[in-house]
C-alpha cells in the first residue's frame, strides 16, 4: 500500500515548483556575489538567513506555537524542543563569552568607548516596565497575527496572505513602539528595572547553571501539563497534524538513491521539533560567531519603516532614530539584518516550492484581515516598546545570560495565553480549545 502510494504520488508530481526551487537557490547564490560587492560579510548573512528560513519551514518550528500548541492541543513537543534550543545555544554561547572574557572583553552595557565587547552582549537589555507590557503586546500580536517575529517572515515566505497582512502591519507598528520606548525611558518609572548579565555575579559556569535548571523547572511544567491534559482527556497525538505527503514513506523494497524517495526524505518529509532545534541553534550560533551580534528580527524591520516614511515625505526625529536614518541613507542592501530577513523569507519559498507545496493563499474575509492587521501592529509595537521580539528579546537575551529575557519570556508567555483566550472564536486561527 505504502509502495504504491509512493507511485500514485511520483506520476501526478509536477516538476514545476522544484525546478523553480533550484532555480532560486542559484538566485541565491548569484544575488550573494552581488552583496559581495558591497560588503564582504553580507553574504553571511544571507547564507544565515536561508538556513533559518529553510529549516523554520521544514520543521513547522515556530515561537509562538510553543505557547499556543500545548495550550491548544495539550501537548507540548514543540515547547521541548524550544528549551533544547535555548540550552544548546546558551552552552556554546557560554564557551564564546568565557573565551572572550579571558581576553579583556566586557559587556556592552559597560563597556567605555572602543572597548572590546563580548560578542551577544548587546541583547543584555534593561529591563523594566516597558520590557514587561511590550512583551505582553507581542504575545497577545503573534496569536492574533498567527506567528511570532521569525514566524510572520516565514510564514510570508511560504505564500501566506494572513503573514503578508501581518507583516505590512508588523513594520508600521516598531516606529510608534520605539518612539514610546525612547520616552517612557527618560521617566521616572522608566528608569527603575535592571540590566544583568549573569555571569558578572555567578560566574559562567553559574550562569549556564541557572539557565539549565531554571529551563529544567519548564521542562516539569509542561510533562505536569501535559499529563494534566491527558488525565482530562484533551491530550492529542504530537505527530496528529502532520499532512499526509509529510510523513515518512515506508516503501516495502529496497529503491535505488536516484528516485522518488529519496528525494522525499531530503526535501518533503517533515523534520521533528528537535531537528529543528539543533539546526536552529547551528543558525543562531553561525550569526554569532560571524558578527560577534545575536540574530534579530525586528530591527531591521524598525529599519525598513524608517525608509518607508522617508519615501512618504515623512521625516522622523533623529535623537530617536538617527542609527536608522544613517541605515536608510547607506542603503538597505548594506544593512546586513535586512539581508538576513531577507534570506529568511526565500529560505522559506525554497522550502516549500523544493516540497512542491508552494502557494498564494488570499481567502481571508475582511473580519479576520483586521485581526490579522491589528496582530502585525501589535507584533510590531510590542517588540520595539520590549525592544525585541521573541528572538532578539527572548531567545538570545536568555541565551547570553541576560536576565531580561526571562522576563520578556513570561511575559510574552502571558499575553499569548491571555489572546488566546479573549479572541477564541472570533478569529480563524483561534478555534476554541480542544475540551473533553
Amino acid at each position: 500500500m505504502a509502495q504504491s502510494s509512493v507511485l500514485v504520488r511520483r506520476k501526478t508530481a509536477s516538476y514545476v515548483q522544484p525546478v523553480l526551487g533550484f532555480g532560486l537557490v542559484v538566485t541565491m547564490a548569484l544575488f550573494s556575489g552581488y552583496l559581495n560587492s558591497l560588503s564582504a560579510g553580507l553574504p553571511l548573512y544571507l547564507f544565515a538567513g536561508l538556513i533559518l528560513g529553510y529549516t523554520l519551514t521544514r520543521a513547522r518550528f515556530g515561537f509562538a506555537g510553543g505557547i499556543k500548541r500545548i495550550y491548544m492541543r495539550g501537548e507540548g513537543s514543540l515547547s521541548k524542543a524550544l528549551l533544547v534550543l535555548l540550552f544548546v545555544t546558551a552552552l556554546v554561547t557560554m564557551g564564546i563569552q568565557w573565551q572572550a572574557a579571558q581576553n579583556g572583553a566586557v559587556p556592552a552595557y559597560l563597556a567605555a568607548e572602543g572597548a572590546s565587547v563580548i560578542p551577544g552582549t548587546g541583547n543584555v537589555y534593561f529591563t523594566n516596565i516597558a520590557t514587561i507590557i511590550g512583551g505582553f503586546i507581542f504575545g497577545m500580536g503573534m496569536m492574533l497575527a498567527g506567528g511570532c517575529g521569525s514566524g510572520t517572515l516565514a510564514d510570508f515566505g511560504e505564500g501566506s496572505g494572513r503573514a503578508l497582512i501581518a507583516f505590512i502591519f508588523f513594520i508600521f507598528g516598531t516606529a510608534p513602539g520605539h518612539f514610546m520606548r525612547q520616552v517612557v525611558d527618560t521617566t521616572t518609572i522608566g528608569k527603575m528595572g535592571i540590566q544583568l548579565h549573569l555571569p558578572q555575579v555567578l560566574g559562567y559556569f553559574g550562569s549556564l547553571l541557572l539557565v539549565a535548571s531554571l529551563l529544567g523547572v519548564l521542562y516539569w511544567i509542561i510533562v505536569r501539563y501535559e499529563n494534566k491534559r491527558k488525565a482530562e482527556g484533551t491530550y492529542m497525538d504530537p505527530k496528529g497534524d502532520y499532512e499526509e505527503f509529510e510523513k515518512p514513506l515506508n516503501a516495502d523494497e529496497q529503491t535505488p538513491f536516484f528516485s522518488y524517495q529519496t528525494y522525499h526524505k531530503l526535501f518533503i518529509q517533515r523534520w521533528s521539533f528537535t531537528l529543528g532545534a539543533l539546526i536552529l541553534a547551528f543558525g543562531a550560533l553561525f550569526v554569532l560567531v560571524t558578527t560577534n551580534k545575536n540574530w534579530g528580527v525586528s530591527t531591521a524591520l524598525l529599519t525598513w519603516n524608517v525608509a518607508i516614511f522617508e519615501q512618504l515625505g515623512i521625516q522622523l526625529p533623529a535623537e530617536y532614530f538617527g542609527s536608522h536614518i544613517e541605515k536608510v541613507q547607506a542603503g538597505l542592501l548594506n544593512d546586513g539584518g535586512t539581508i538576513r530577513n531577507i534570506g529568511l523569507i526565500f529560505g522559506c519559498t525554497i522550502a516549500f516550492l523544493l516540497a512542491n507545496r508552494f502557494k498564494f493563499d488570499f481567502k481571508i474575509n475582511k473580519k479576520d484581515a483586521g485581526y490579522f492587521a491589528l496582530g502585525g501592529l501589535m507584533l510590531g509595537f510590542g517588540s520595539r516598546f520590549g525592544l525585541g521580539c521573541n528572538i532578539g528579546a527572548m531567545y538570545a537575551s536568555i541565551s547570553s545570560f541576560s536576565i531580561s529575557g526571562w522576563f520578556f519570556l513570561v511575559a510574552m508567555t502571558s499575553g499569548g495565553i491571555v489572546g488566546m483566550k479573549v479572541f477564541a472564536g472570533k478569529v480563524c486561527i483561534l478555534p476554541h480549545r480542544v475540551r473533553k
